[in-house]
């Protein structure tokens, strides 16, 4: 689910504008109001039903993921262990 937010704050991410649009809508959900735009929400708190779409677009777009991860384009991805 993190990864969804994070492709979301990655707005120069090229994305197919269907996906872009759910991928909004699920990051919205997840963040839940947050100014800084952090996953806020956990499995347990949102529908089955996104989380399973949550799983379908991280695989499909793993490769964008990886590359926000890897180059650190994204400040809270993957999260902070603290």
């Amino acid at each position: 689910m993190n990864a969804i937010c994070a492709l979301h704050r990655q707005s120069h991410t090229v994305l197919p504008l269907f996906d872009k649009s759910r991928i909004t809508q699920l990051a919205l959900l997840l963040i839940n109001g947050d100014p800084q735009q952090k996953l806020k929400k956990t499995a347990s708190e949102v529908n089955p039903s996104d989380v399973d779409e949550c799983r379908v677009f991280a695989k499909k777009y793993a490769v964008q993921i990886f590359n926000i991860f890897k180059n650190k384009d994204d400040p809270f991805f993957p999260p902070s262990r603290s």
